[in-house]
């Protein structure tokens, strides 16, 4: 239904009410309410039916993120779903083209590079939408399941609100998995473990600066023995060069011919033509873990 204007019929210092006229049958009233020191807003929905008969009655909470910055920050940027035990991620390319979810959903979080909104209703909720406005904005829609209210009777719908930071130790405070934000994609669990290092070298330093270096100190340190092996195998395979150029000379018309002695020479010798190059793939999902939790 379409409501009247809404107006400020109370205002202090961290709380905010607005109040619509009747129409349609529904006088609506919003209230928001700002926790001192503190990232959360509560806000409070009520609907009254002032009609003289009883009417359905479900409501659309929004909740939105400016995203506009460098092409970084709009890799960070996307929504997470927590439904149940699942995480639903979704990024802003994904946004663009249109996102809806279908399904119980405990809370939605918007975020970019550092900075997330989080909605989290206090009643059942059961699908939410996501887009993108301008290029700019993600706006992200939760929709409550019908209820039914008889004339006079007012239906109260609460949302806990988080705009703020995200920090590990901030977003853990509320138990509710918001932290899970930080910890998406296939390495989430290294990522975790990189945050942790992170802020262990800075509990100690108390400056960021020494606390990467000594980060990358580490990394290097656990990545010793790859490196070292890829070396190794390189340099072998150096060493078996002027061989394998004589063996392509002598059977420069036989390829099969060159193939088996090429294998024959590598068995003798123990190498491995890969052996220089699985080291350092197992060393990439460190380094993309590393980027994105320093970036």
């Amino acid at each position: 239904f379409t409501l009247s204007p809404f107006v400020v019929t109370h205002q202090s210092d961290f709380e905010i009410t607005f109040q619509s006229d009747p129409i349609n049958g529904f006088a609506v009233r919003k209230e928001y309410k700002i926790r001192e020191a503190s990232f959360v807003i509560d806000c409070a929905i009520y609907i009254t039916n002032v009609s003289a008969a009883p009417a359905q009655v479900a409501i659309e909470f929004s909740a939105g993120i400016n995203y506009l910055g460098d092409k970084l920050n709009k890799q960070f940027s996307g929504i997470v779903i927590k439904s149940y035990n699942d995480f639903i991620t979704t990024k802003i390319n994904k946004i663009k083209k249109g996102f809806s979810f279908d399904g119980h959903i405990d809370w939605i979080a918007n975020e970019d590079k550092y900075f997330a909104v989080i909605a989290k209703p206090q009643f059942s909720a059961l699908s939410a939408r996501s887009i993108d406005v301008n290029d700019s904005i993600i706006n992200s829609y939760i929709y409550s399941s019908d209820s039914t209210l008889n004339n006079g009777e007012t239906a109260k719908k609460e949302i806990f609100l988080y705009t703020g930071l995200k920090l590990d130790a901030v977003l853990s405070s509320y138990n509710e998995g918001f932290q899970n934000i930080l910890y998406t994609g296939f390495l989430w669990w290294l990522n975790k473990l990189i945050l942790i290092l992170l802020s262990f070298f800075y509990g100690f330093f108390k400056n960021y600066g020494f606390a990467i270096i000594a980060l990358t100190v580490l990394a290097k340190i656990v990545l010793t023995p790859l490196t070292h092996q890829s070396f190794q195998s390189m340099k072998k395979m150096q060493e078996l060069h002027p061989q394998m150029k004589a063996l392509q000379e002598k059977h420069k018309e036989n390829p099969q011919q060159l193939n088996k002695e090429v294998m024959e020479l590598y068995k003798k010798h123990k190498a491995n033509p890969l052996g220089g190059c699985w080291p350092m793939l197992l060393q990439l999902p460190i380094f993309i873990a590393l980027y994105k939790t320093l970036s």
